[in-house]
């Protein structure tokens, strides 16, 4: 599996846990809503609840030991109303358990997909670099070869410029009817191996 397929799949199955936490979050939404409207909150002015709600977040997150008597109460409320507790209710204890699971798959799926592309990217770079290095390198042959003198390209050059592009042209001509007029056999490809190492020593 190539590495660009793997990212597809993952960012593929990020997407659906994605939909699926967001359906969870909504009808849990739904019913923290279901559960309030049991405590007779309604009469409460907003700023009074929503800084009431507050509170209790900021003391849930710093794990302030007075939450253990809160989910005690909590628990003891649950068990006295549950025979009262419409159908609404039924997964009111497991859900906060299910987006609990599927927040931690999702962080998990992250930063494997963050690893991902970070690796994605460091071969991405690598071979850049292998590649620029491969063509300084055939660069380096085809002026021991003499092409470039040949063809009257000077070391340094740029190719691109309109001023060099005939001489581009022309030497690129020759490498391809080169290639395509020889026949790549044994007896060839020896001949041209002693030749190149003769090259190679020399220079």
């Amino acid at each position: 599996m190539s590495a660009s397929t793997k990212l597809r799949q993952l960012e593929s199955k990020l997407s659906s846990l994605q939909n699926q936490h967001q359906i969870l979050l909504k009808e849990r939404q739904q019913e923290i809503a279901v559960l309030l409207s049991t405590i007779d909150l309604a009469h409460l002015d907003d700023k009074v609840l929503v800084g009431g709600l507050l509170f209790l977040k900021d003391k849930i997150t710093n794990q302030d030991p007075i939450v253990e008597a809160w989910r005690d109460a909590g628990e003891t409320f649950l068990q006295r109303t549950k025979p009262r507790r419409s159908f609404k209710f039924q997964g009111i204890i497991s859900l906060p358990k299910k987006l609990q699971r599927l927040r931690q798959q999702l962080n998990r799926l992250k930063s494997t997909l963050n690893r991902e592309r970070n690796k994605m990217k460091q071969q991405h770079q690598s071979d850049r670099k292998a590649r620029t290095r491969l063509l300084i390198q055939i660069g380096g042959i085809l002026h021991k070869s003499g092409l470039m003198d040949a063809f009257s390209i000077a070391t340094g050059a740029d190719l691109q410029d309109y001023k060099n592009r005939e001489k581009a042209a022309a030497l690129l001509g020759f490498l391809v009817t080169c290639f395509e007029k020889n026949s790549f056999d044994d007896a060839n490809l020896g001949e041209w191996r002693s030749i190149g190492k003769r090259l190679l020593r020399e220079n």
